[in-house]
């Protein structure tokens, strides 16, 4: 049930939580994480620390190389949605890699893109699911 991107954590110095209320927290790494959604909740554990997040209130999170600046996609340039049936992400850095995960973190769907892209969800039953852009992850909700 660990999160999958967790393959890319080694090389990575932290980890930054962004919740829906625009709190951030940012937990350094002395070791490779274990990262899990378990019932209604985003656990970060390691040895040196165990941290635990109400899954709804967390908008997303980045793997950080540098703890003094956030290394990622400039998400305001990105833009993410779905209509229920499409998820439509436009914006996109050249080559990017974009995996679909479900909240107990199986990965759905694993592609790359530029530009603008659609992935079909109309198969998936209504929920949360976790969107990754070159390992900045964001949120969606899919509405029955």
């Amino acid at each position: 049930m660990a999160f999958g991107v967790l393959s890319h954590a080694e090389s990575y110095e932290g980890i930054l939580v962004m919740l829906v209320d625009g709190t951030t927290t940012t937990i350094s790494f002395s070791e490779k994480p274990v990262i899990k959604f378990q019932s209604d909740k985003l656990v970060v554990h390691s040895d040196a620390v165990s941290t635990e997040f109400d899954r709804l209130k967390v908008a997303r999170f980045n793997y950080v190389t540098d703890l003094s600046g956030v290394d990622g996609i400039d998400r305001s340039a990105v833009t993410i949605g779905n209509n229920g049936s499409t998820l439509y992400l436009s914006g996109l850095p050249t080559d990017s890699a974009i995996d679909v995960y479900s909240s107990d973190g199986k990965l759905l769907e694993s592609v790359r893109a530029t530009s603008n892209h659609t992935i079909e969800i109309s198969g998936l039953p209504a929920g949360v699911y976790i969107v990754s852009v070159n390992g900045v992850s964001t949120k969606i909700t899919k509405q029955p």
